[in-house]
């Protein structure tokens, strides 16, 4: 992260956490923003790559609020992201007011999958989804990868997986076929 505005908004993230509401993890956690400047790529819209960056913000907003981060902090456990798909559905623009609503979907032996969502409202005033943000992901320690289960005992979070949705399963496959496609390709020569 080199943009100062990046900076400067996880700092107000992090030092402002508290005054919102604490979150079960379960729960969907919520984020307002304003579209800057530094967000915008030469088409005067958020650049790609923003959403993934402010996604980010979203997911330690998160952490923070249901106490995972602070968890992980504990056990020396630091969150990886393992994949990430985005989805863009609408042009956020200059000065645009949105809401990041992000939550965690469900889980499995290894990973975990969150959902970040865009909201911003259109010129009639009317709620309308601009982006989605998924993300597979976990928490690593000395031993590896820490499991879901292993997470959630030690948040003391007493509770099962929602059901997978089909498209994370089907996500899933398409992510497995192509790690397998990408090994049998050769290594790339030097022109």
């Amino acid at each position: 992260v080199s943009d100062p505005m990046t900076w400067m908004r996880l700092a107000g993230t992090a030092a402002t956490f508290k005054l919102r509401e604490h979150a079960d993890v379960l729960d969907t956690t919520t984020l307002r923003g304003v579209v800057l400047p530094s967000d915008l790529d030469f088409n005067l819209h958020v650049n790609n790559g923003r959403y993934l960056t402010l996604a980010d913000l979203g997911r330690i907003d998160w952490f923070l609020r249901t106490g995972m981060l602070q968890s992980g902090i504990k056990h020396r456990w630091r969150p990886i992201i393992a994949t990430a798909a985005v989805r863009f559905s609408r042009s956020l623009k200059p000065w645009q007011r949105y809401e990041l609503r992000t939550n965690l979907l469900c889980w499995g032996d290894k990973w975990a999958f969150m959902e970040h969502r865009f909201f911003a409202r259109n010129r009639q005033g009317i709620e309308k989804l601009f982006a989605t943000v998924a993300i597979k992901g976990a928490f690593q320690g000395r031993e590896g990868v820490v499991t879901p289960t292993q997470m959630m005992r030690a948040l003391g979070a007493d509770v099962a997986s929602p059901p997978q949705p089909q498209w994370i399963t089907d996500w899933q496959r398409g992510e497995d076929q192509w790690r397998d496609d990408t090994r049998t390709e050769p290594d790339a020569v030097a022109a």
